[in-house]
């Protein structure tokens, strides 16, 4: 990381700050692209946008990285109060949006978990059909075939 003075420091950090607010809105977007994904079961489509999540989530940890490293220097200066506020205000945002994509995760989480269960179920559900439909299928007593004598 190059070396910031205290109020080139703060000025990147509330630069840093609104990138995670944006990256986080994103997210956000993507979480609800998720559930319709989900829901439409369009598996080709879902796992390209988990690939473009996964892009977005490691620009996360490095901007997540990089603030915590400023953080850490302890000696930032300030503009103005206002300055210092607004920055505070925008990474409690960034806190609340945090939230809100754990959440969107686990509710697509659940969601995926449901459908797959109930395709697991179609799909031995269809199994067991097949499996009885053969049964019905098959003549497995001679005399049943003789009934079908061409002679008759």
């Amino acid at each position: 990381m190059t070396s910031h003075s205290p109020a080139e420091a703060a000025l990147r950090l509330s630069q840093l700050v609104d990138d995670k607010f944006r990256l986080l809105g994103v997210l956000i977007e993507k979480g609800k692209q998720q559930q319709q994904q989900i829901t439409a079961g369009d598996a080709t489509a879902l796992l390209q946008l988990l690939a473009e999540k996964q892009t977005l989530i490691e620009e996360l940890q490095r901007l997540q990285d990089e603030i915590a490293a400023l953080q850490s220097r302890g000696d930032l200066a300030w503009a103005s109060p206002e300055a210092r506020a607004r920055c505070q205000s925008v990474a409690a945002q960034c806190n609340a949006l945090g939230q809100l994509v754990l959440e969107l995760e686990a509710t697509c989480e659940r969601h995926a978990t449901t459908q797959r269960d109930a395709m697991a179920k179609q799909i031995y559900d269809f199994s067991n059909f097949n499996s009885r439909s053969s049964d019905s299928y098959s003549l497995d007593d001679e005399t049943r075939l003789a009934e079908f004598d061409e002679s008759s």
